[in-house]
């Protein structure tokens, strides 16, 4: 692989970040809303923190373990962790390259399922220390 098409660094990484704050601030909002609404609000929000808890995850993961993670490789791998995806747009967000094309396939990817398994029960602690909060 092209060494300019390496995995971005976590700093290098041009997108929103969810944070606690932005959470907190969801849920305030939430809370000013008629019943009927009320709910799904508190669901969205708190499936966009989740979602960026799991993200983070996997960056910090990618930086650990040397991955060339692709936005495809990250939508495997979070599906094994919480059974769910993410939207490609965050994906492509957050692990895609520019210019980087399909041909340029990363050899990372034969480790999926050895990531799901090593990582499933740190990430799912990940977040559920979050819920706590």
């Amino acid at each position: 692989m092209d060494k300019d098409l390496k995995y971005r660094k976590r700093e290098e990484v041009s997108r929103d970040v969810y944070t606690k704050n932005s959470f907190e601030a969801d849920l305030a909002a939430a809370k000013k809303l008629r019943p009927a609404i009320r709910g799904a609000a508190i669901s969205a929000a708190k499936k966009k923190f989740k979602q960026e808890i799991v993200i983070s995850c996997l960056i910090d993961i990618s930086i650990v373990e040397d991955l060339d993670i692709t936005p495809t490789m990250a939508m495997q791998i979070i599906r094994g962790w919480i059974n769910r995806g993410i939207k490609r747009e965050i994906l492509n967000m957050a692990f895609g390259i520019p210019g980087r094309t399909a041909a340029q396939k990363t050899n990372d990817f034969v480790r999926v399922e050895e990531l799901v398994k090593k990582y499933k029960a740190q990430v799912k602690h990940a977040i559920k220390k979050a819920e706590l909060f």
